[in-house]
């Protein structure tokens, strides 16, 4: 605990009542609209279904109040594996950093800065700091009011967002017309097949019943792109039926298109006043000719531009497509801080084994020696 007569800076351990309530109270003191990767049942959810009592990772979340209301809430989780990583709660399930900041209270009424880095430094042994996924405006307001060194941030990812009501007509590039062109052709010829429904799942049997076929789906995707299937790991599994199959997770939003009682396309995403969240889409690869995961993601433009909507966020990440229906591109940074030379000696060995992977011929040959011993 950090107390001078400006701050208060406590750590919890632990989702209870007390850390809603002071959750709640920034919340609700906000002017903005967060993203769902901020909101307590999101992060408390990811908690219990990952974590889960794992004696290897604690929670560390830093609560920072300035004359006794609270400002900054910042979840950590401390991971004890070969050295002793800090890192934002949400892991790969998280787009965005779950930082929680009264913006504009600290604009009005904090003047000393915020001694964030020292606190950590000072409370909690480690061997690296690493906050992923921080967004530009979070980046920004660190710097300009806590200690962290702005030399540790550095530039990851991109993130693609749809301002609906924005229209340039220099963006609608002929590549642009050829896809949606394309799209509507696909549309009619599934017409033609049977009757082309989107509907958006509310009933938690009927979610619970669309889960199997998104998880089948998924894993089909996963094996034909050579990607690892996240849903193998169990704690995942849970975690996304959790959100996806529960109606008391006020942001989960829940959609499929389908031919009769065929599934042609699923989407898994988040809805809240202002943005709507594209996270995890799955198509029927019978059907893969069709383009099923471009007709649902039209569906759901269309429909956040029914419900009044102003972003459409398709998230982090620099896939093509993304370029095509998005009209906004914002940075997003990591920081890492190794507080010690065995982080520095992990972090070589790292980045000599990325080399080492990214050259086909010096990697063929490493193999080839180590299978001869």
């Amino acid at each position: 605990m950090l107390n001078n007569k400006d701050y208060t800076i406590i750590i919890k351990e632990k989702f209870d009542t007390n850390l809603s309530l002071i959750w709640n109270e920034i919340v609700n003191s906000l002017d903005e609209t967060l993203d769902p990767f901020k909101s307590y049942n999101w992060c408390k959810t990811w908690t219990e279904e990952i974590i889960n009592e794992n004696r290897f990772q604690k929670l560390k979340i830093i609560i920072i109040f300035h004359k006794q209301k609270p400002i900054i809430i910042f979840p950590l989780i401390k991971n004890k594996n070969i050295f002793t990583s800090l890192e934002l709660i949400g892991g790969i399930a998280s787009d965005y950093d779950p930082v929680i900041l009264n913006k504009k209270y600290i604009i009005e009424n904090c003047r000393l800065t915020i001694p964030l880095q020292q606190f950590i430094d000072k409370n909690i042994q480690y061997d690296q700091l690493i906050l992923r996924k921080i967004s530009t405006d979070t980046k920004a307001f660190l710097l300009n009011f806590t200690d962290l060194n702005k030399n540790k941030f550095y530039h990851v990812l991109n993130t693609h967002k749809l301002l609906i009501n924005y229209d340039n007509k220099q963006n609608y590039n002929a590549s642009k017309q050829r896809i949606n062109l394309d799209t509507g052709r696909k549309i009619r010829r599934l017409k033609e097949i049977g009757n082309l429904k989107f509907e958006v799942i509310k009933n938690k049997e009927e979610r619970i019943k669309l889960y199997n076929i998104f998880v089948k789906q998924k894993k089909e995707r996963y094996e034909k792109s050579d990607n690892y299937n996240i849903f193998k790991d169990t704690k995942n599994y849970n975690f996304y039926k959790k959100l996806f199959c529960e109606n008391n997770f006020e942001y989960a939003h829940v959609s499929c298109l389908k031919i009769e009682d065929t599934i042609l396309a699923t989407h898994f995403g988040f809805k809240n006043k202002n943005s709507f969240f594209w996270i995890l889409p799955s198509y029927n690869f019978n059907y893969y000719k069709y383009s099923p995961g471009r007709i649902i993601l039209e569906f759901l433009i269309n429909q956040s531009k029914q419900d009044n909507l102003k972003f459409f966020d398709l998230t982090v990440g620099d896939e093509e497509y993304k370029k095509y229906w998005t009209n906004i591109s914002e940075k997003i940074f990591n920081y890492k801080k190794n507080n010690t030379f065995f982080a520095l000696l992990f972090e070589f060995i790292f980045i000599i084994k990325n080399i080492i992977k990214k050259n086909k011929k010096l990697y063929f040959l490493l193999n080839k020696i180590r299978n001869k011993f």
